[in-house]
C-alpha cells in the first residue's frame, strides 16, 4: 500500500502543500492559491476524496462546476489547473501519488479573457504634461519609458540606477509590501534609460535627500512610503492620479497599460519580437505578442489602405475619392508617428 494511502485530499492541501508553499514560492501566489481554494469552495469539492482517489476526471469535474457557477475565463482555470497540479507535483515527490491527474484535465470552454488597454504615445504624454509632482511623474515616466511592472518599479533603490540603464533586482509584493525575487530570471535585466525618461528621473533625484557627493543615499527606495519603506503606487493612483486625469478628460487604466503600450508602441516602430521580448524581460516571446502587443488604430487604416490599392483597378471614381482620403489620413498618421519615433530614440 502506498504510504499516505488513507490521506484526505484537502487535509494534505491545508496541512501539508500550503506549508510547502510558505516556503517555496512567492507570497503573491500563495495568497492567489489560497483565493482559489476560497473562492470556488475546492475543500468541499474534494471533500471525501482521499490523494490516491483523485483521478483526472475529478479535476474535470471541478473545472466544470466552476465554469457553472462562476463567469471566469480561460486564463482563471488554467491558475486553478496550475494550483491542482502543483498539489499533486508535490504529492509524488511525497510518495503519496504516482502520477499527476491534473496533466490530462482538458479545459472546459469560457468566456475567454477580457481586452486590455495599451497606453497610446498621446496618453502618455498627455499625462506628462499634467501638474503632477516630480515623484509622480518619475514613476509614470519609468512605466511608461521603461515598461516595468508597478512591483518592479516599487522596489527601485537608487542604486539601480546610473543615468544610462535601471537594473531591476527586486519586486515587492502589494499586500504585504515584502521585497521579493523578480517574477523571473529575465526578469532580473538591466532596462535602458532613454532620454525622456532620463530627465524626470534626474528631476526627482533632485527633490530627494542627497550625499555630500550630490547623490541619493544608494540602499533608499527609489520610491519610498509614508510609513514603509516603500511606495504604495495603487494608493498614489486612486488618491492623486486617477483624479487629476478625470479632471483632464483622461481615464486610467491601472500600471500594467504602461507595459502594454511599451510593447505596442515598439512593434509599431517594427522593432523585432524577441527584441520587444528583450526589452520587457519576458520568458517567452509568446507571451510578448499574445498579451501585451496590441494593435493601434494607425494600423487598421494602414490595412485597409492595402485592401483599397488591391481594388483600385476596379473601383469607380467615387469609390476611388474615398481611396484617396485613407490615403491621406495615412499619410497624417505617418507623420505624426514620425514625431513620435523622434522623441523615442534621440
Amino acid at each position: 500500500m502506498m504510504q499516505g494511502a488513507n490521506l484526505l485530499l484537502k487535509t494534505f492541501v491545508e496541512d501539508m502543500y500550503f506549508a510547502y508553499a510558505a516556503d517555496n514560492l512567492r507570497g503573491k501566489t500563495v495568497r492567489e492559491y489560497r483565493s482559489i481554494g476560497t473562492r470556488y469552495s475546492i475543500a468541499d469539492a474534494v471533500d471525501s476524496l482521499r490523494v490516491t482517489d483523485f483521478r483526472t476526471m475529478h479535476g474535470r469535474q471541478i473545472l466544470d462546476a466552476i465554469t457553472a457557477k462562476h463567469e471566469v475565463s480561460t486564463a482563471t482555470l488554467q491558475h486553478v489547473k496550475f494550483f491542482l497540479s502543483g498539489v499533486f507535483v508535490l504529492a509524488m515527490n511525497l510518495g503519496l501519488s504516482d502520477r499527476n491527474p491534473m496533466t490530462d484535465v482538458a479545459l472546459p470552454k469560457a468566456r475567454g479573457s477580457r481586452e486590455t488597454h495599451a497606453y497610446s504615445k498621446d496618453e502618455v504624454l498627455a499625462m506628462l504634461a499634467l501638474p503632477f509632482d516630480a515623484r509622480t511623474k518619475a514613476a509614470i515616466a519609468t512605466a511608461a519609458f521603461a515598461g516595468l511592472r508597478e512591483g518592479e518599479i516599487t522596489g527601485l533603490w537608487w542604486s539601480d540606477y546610473d543615468g544610462e540603464t535601471i537594473t531591476v533586482r527586486r519586486s515587492i509584493d502589494r499586500a504585504d509590501g515584502e521585497a521579493n525575487e523578480t517574477k523571473t530570471q529575465s526578469s532580473a535585466a538591466p532596462v535602458p534609460v532613454i532620454e525622456q525618461l532620463k530627465r524626470l528621473l534626474d528631476a526627482y533625484k533632485a527633490t530627494v535627500p542627497l550625499m555630500p557627493n550630490g547623490q541619493p543615499i544608494p540602499d533608499a527606495a527609489m520610491f519610498p512610503g509614508i510609513r514603509q519603506t516603500y511606495a504604495d503606487l495603487d494608493k498614489m493612483a486612486l488618491r492623486l492620479i486617477r483624479r487629476i486625469l478625470q479632471a483632464a478628460g483622461l481615464q486610467w487604466h491601472g500600471w500594467h497599460a504602461f507595459r502594454r503600450g511599451v510593447a505596442t508602441l515598439l512593434n509599431d516602430l517594427g522593432v523585432p519580437l524577441l527584441t520587444i521580448q528583450a526589452i520587457l524581460r519576458h520568458g517567452d516571446s509568446r507571451v510578448t505578442e499574445k498579451a501585451y502587443v496590441k494593435r493601434l488604430p494607425k494600423q487598421s487604416v494602414e490595412a485597409m489602405a492595402k485592401v483599397a490599392a488591391a481594388l483600385a483597378g476596379m473601383i469607380s471614381d467615387d469609390t476611388r475619392a474615398t481611396a484617396d482620403v485613407h490615403s491621406a489620413a495615412i499619410d497624417m498618421c505617418a507623420d505624426e508617428f514620425s514625431e513620435s519615433v523622434a522623441v523615442t530614440v534621440r
